[in-house]
Formats: C-alpha cells, structure tokens, sequence
C-alpha cells in the first residue's frame, strides 16, 4: 500500500494583527519601538526610516487637505506590543507608495532582521492593494521579492559618502582610489575668494532670504532641466521647512541641516539635508546659476563632507545616480530595486497585465510611439502624484 500523501507544507503565517493608524496616533510605546529598530539596525539608519520624518509628512500633507499618511503596525497576539512599522501614503483604490512619494528616497518595512512577514502579509494586514516602490535599499527582504529584477526594474545605484574616521581619512581613501577632485575644488575656492571676497559656510543657517534663495534657484533648476517641479506643490514647501526647522531631541533624533556657502557675504550655494544620529542624507541641493564657473556646489559639498565628519557624521547618502558630481564624492555603491508589491486577485492580475503589455511595447524596436507616449504623459503623471 503506498504512504498516504502528506498535506502541503507551507510556513506558518506570522503571530500577530495589524493595526493601521495616522503617525500621530502613534503611542509612546509604538514610537520608542521605532527608535529602536532605527537605532539598532544599520539598513534602517536613513533618516527617512525615522518616525520623525514620517509624521512631518503627514503633518505637511494634513495641513493642505491631504489626510492620507497612515503607519501600519504589527502587533504580538497577546500583548499588543508592536513588532513592525509599515509607512505609506494611502492612494486610490487600495494603492500606496512611500510617505511623500518620491521625496522619501529610503523606504520600506520597518523590521527586526529576523521578521517573516512578507509584503502580502503587509498589505493585506493593512488593507492595501499594492505598494509601489522606487528606490527599495538593502535589508527589505519582504519588499525585495517584488521587484523588477529586468535591467529596467535597477535604478541607478545607490552612492553612499563613507567618512568613518573623520575628514582627512576619507581624502586618504580617495587619493588612493586616484581621485585628485578635492585638490581641483580647493583651487576654485581660492578663485572665488579672489573674485568674490572671503568664502564662509554655514552648517545651520536660519537667514530666511537664504532659504528663499535656495528655493528660487531649485525651481530654476527644474524648469532649465525639464525635470517635475516638486516645488510647486504647497504641501513640498510645507515639508522642506518643517524638515529644515526639526531639532534632534538626542543623538539618534531627526534632524534638517539646511547648509549655505557664502562668498563675499552673498549666498552663493546651499543644500538641505536631511540628518539621524550618524546618517546623513543629501536632499535639496542649488547654487547661484551666475557663479557656475566657480563650482560653488562643489565647494560647498567638500566643506559640508569635512564639517559633518566633525560633527560626528559616519556616512552621507547621495541618492540613486550616476551623476559625475556623485562619482566625485562616492565610496561606496550598493543596489537599488524599484518594483510594485501586489496582492494576489483579478485586478492585480489585470493591472500587472496591462503593465507588461506596455513594457512590450516600449521595449520592442518598432514601439517608438509608445515611448514618445510615455515621455509625453511622464511629467503628468508625476504632477498628479504631488498633488
């Protein structure tokens, strides 16, 4: 007689209910967990995993009618206690991205290492459909399943600044990679300051004409690039000066670093950052456009890399990007997904679907009216989703 057949093996769902909540729902308790696995897990270190940035997202959204960040939190069966920390920004029909859509770089689960929720799990807990993810770091096992793995589904890289061990131990690493840029833009410092007047930078400037400054040059920027102009969204200004004006209550806090570079007491370049505890994370950058032959940007960001090494700063992100400005400063490199988490039913089926049929069709050589489709209705649909 043969053996019976054994019933399917499939991993036991994880112990505990979800609860969904607006971030300053949060409990004391909930915030403190957070901190924690912030603190102590070095792929959580960015300060876009701090529940400080989430809840200034929702704040700045809320103040302009758009209630919409929620958290989810997993919590243990019997006690409550929280285990894990979703953050979204809830859209139509079940769909969510990130607090802040593409203004949180970082994003994901907010997890112990060893958690076996996945992202269904994740969803369904939080009664979404799906999650879609653009700049997805390392540490997200959950979300990673759900990438695009094709050569379109990589961004760029992620480029990290390593200045563990300070300043002069990071030039040390570079000069013996055979970078010689930070001898190039000490030259151009010392032409400014022969054509402009003395060179100061400030780490926290709180001159209100600097910050107007900063943002006039940014949206510039965007209109001489073609790039979305995120500015124009009264919620996004709202944000940058709430970010800028946020204080770390301890040494693991948020914090916004809104730098200025002067020359001859003018504004020539400035930068908000973003900070928690060792992790630096660059945002906002702009320059004077009529000081561009003096790489008043570059200048600025060697005197940033050596004044955040004195300030206890480890590591500075730079995004996802292969521009040479980054590849001046970069040490190290690391991968980023882009992807959507789905939940399995007909319309994910549909809509996933619908998604590689115009994948085909752009990627196949005859499909050059798809693409010049999607160029045309890209910066829409970027608008629509800032709104």
């Amino acid at each position: 007689m043969s053996a019976p057949s054994r019933p399917p093996q499939t991993a036991p769902p994880p112990p505990g209910w979800w609860q969904v909540v607006r971030p300053a729902e949060l409990g004391e308790a909930d915030v403190a967990a957070w901190r924690r696995l912030h603190r102590e897990r070095p792929e959580l270190a960015s300060p876009y995993f701090h529940p400080t940035f989430v809840r200034l997202v929702a704040a700045a959204r809320a103040a302009h009618s758009r209630d919409d960040v929620r958290v989810g939190v997993l919590r243990e069966e019997a006690s409550g206690e929280p285990i894990a920390f979703l953050p979204f920004q809830r859209g139509r029909w079940g769909r969510a991205t990130p607090p802040g859509g593409r203004l949180c770089d970082f994003h994901g689960l907010i997890a112990p290492a060893d958690t076996r929720t996945t992202a269904v799990d994740a969803l369904r807990g939080c009664g979404l459909r799906s999650y879609a993810f653009h700049m997805l770091p390392p540490g997200q096992p959950a979300f990673a399943a759900a990438g695009d793995r094709t050569e379109a589904g990589w961004e760029r890289g992620g480029v990290r600044v390593n200045l563990a061990g300070g300043f002069d131990a990071y030039l040390a690493r570079r000069e013996a990679e055979g970078s010689k840029r930070h001898r190039k833009i000490a030259q151009f410092r010392r032409r400014m300051e022969r054509e402009r007047g003395e060179v100061t930078f400030t780490w926290q400037d709180t001159d209100p004409e600097a910050w107007e400054r900063l943002l006039r040059w940014k949206r510039g920027q965007y209109a001489a690039t073609g790039f979305c102009d995120v500015l124009a969204a009264p919620w996004v200004r709202d944000l940058l000066a709430r970010c800028r004006d946020a204080d770390a209550a301890d040494e693991h806090g948020f914090e916004g670093v809104f730098c200025t570079l002067r020359a001859g007491g003018a504004v020539v370049a400035g930068h908000l950052l973003l900070r928690s505890g060792p992790r630096l994370h660059a945002w906002f950058p702009a320059y004077d456009a009529a000081a561009r032959a003096l790489s008043p940007g570059n200048v600025l960001m060697l005197e940033l890399l050596r004044h955040a090494a004195d300030r206890g700063v480890t590591a500075l992100d730079l995004g996802a990007g292969d521009e040479p400005y980054k590849s001046d400063y970069a040490t190290d490199r690391f991968a980023l997904l882009r992807g959507v988490a789905e939940t399995p039913g007909a319309a994910t089926h549909a809509v996933a679907s619908a998604r590689r049929v115009r994948d085909a069709l752009k990627a196949h050589p005859a499909g050059a009216p798809a693409r010049l489709a999607a160029a045309w209705v890209r910066p829409l649909r970027e608008r629509h989703a800032l709104r």
